[in-house]
């Protein structure tokens, strides 16, 4: 009863008030126009049409089929008309989420250059846990958002945007700084030499929640180089465990965005870590499953043309 195809051999044949021209008009044949007449009667248990009448004249109840199909298409180009209105609006809003040290520092730049761009669009910008982000992506409340993991659900769509470096962060008050000055990433330590991580068995380091990426790749590089470090603090936040550290002289691993974003770089004398430690991707992901407005789309190809990562 709902085939569109149906209708409209119905509405051709109301128009040209005959089989035959309306299988002119269609397209097709008469005989396949009266095939298709024939099973939508059937399955709807009655005749549309009285064809010993020229023109052809409904039934009764082909009348009160018409009426609702009639009133069924306006609906349906009322819906088609409601939803290309609502997505021409949404098509120039973005919401974005992710860590805060990453909305702070990797996208206003981004932002600010989508804005100059395109003035009609207009951004929002949220910070959230990776697990919320996933959360808030399939509710509709961020489009998109920036992910420094790729272990995401399968129905996200990941792209990288920027590979960074992470470092292992010991405050400047800190003694051992000493003995570590020639493998120090920014004293000249150009062959980039590693030190020999042992000597941070003892060393009290700050730690983020076990959840973070961060911190387990801190703790497969303590389990893979026999480090036993000292934990007596454990907080949630990168911006948190940077200003502790620097505070208590602890040691603490920090990404090169985070250090920069929250002014801490001055504070810290960074040495270099294992290659599968201390380099990390940065990704911008979103739901292949919903409507992607084109106010993402184009944060999205910002994002990744000024991250410098090819996909």
């Amino acid at each position: 009863m709902n085939d569109n195809r149906y209708n409209h051999y119905i509405f051709q044949i109301v128009a040209t008030g005959s089989l035959t021209k309306a299988a002119e008009s269609l397209g097709i044949s008469q005989p396949a126009l009266s095939l298709g007449l024939n099973k939508l009667e059937r399955e709807l248990g009655f005749k549309i049409f009285n064809r010993q009448t020229i023109p052809l004249r409904f039934t009764e109840e082909g009348q009160i089929y018409y009426e609702y199909i009639q009133r069924s298409r306006v609906l349906q180009q009322d819906f088609l008309l409601r939803i290309s209105s609502v997505r021409e609006a949404y098509n120039n809003k973005v919401v974005i989420g992710g860590p805060e040290v990453y909305m702070g520092g990797l996208m206003a730049s981004v932002v600010n250059k989508l804005l100059a761009l395109h003035p009609q669009y207009s951004v929002g910008m949220k910070t959230a846990s990776i697990s919320q982000l996933i959360e808030m992506t399939s509710n509709r409340e961020i489009d998109c958002f920036v992910s420094t993991t790729d272990k995401l659900p399968a129905n996200l769509v990941k792209i990288p945007i920027k590979k960074e470096t992470i470092y292992l962060c010991i405050p400047k008050r800190n003694l051992l700084n000493e003995r570590l000055r020639r493998y120090e990433a920014s004293n000249g330590n150009s062959n980039n030499k590693l030190m020999d991580f042992t000597c941070l068995n003892g060393a009290e380091f700050v730690y983020l929640e076990d959840w973070q990426p961060l911190q387990k790749r801190l703790v497969s590089f303590f389990k893979q180089y026999a480090v036993e470090p000292v934990n007596r603090i454990v907080v949630n936040q990168v911006s948190t465990l940077l200003n502790i550290a620097a505070a208590n002289g602890n040691l603490c691993i920090a990404s090169e965005i985070a250090l920069a974003c929250i002014g801490n770089v001055d504070g810290f004398c960074l040495y270099k870590l294992p290659d599968d430690v201390s380099d990390r991707l940065i990704y911008v992901a979103y739901d292949k499953e919903l409507f992607v407005s084109k106010a993402t789309q184009e944060l999205i190809k910002l994002l990744t043309k000024a991250g410098g990562v090819s996909k």
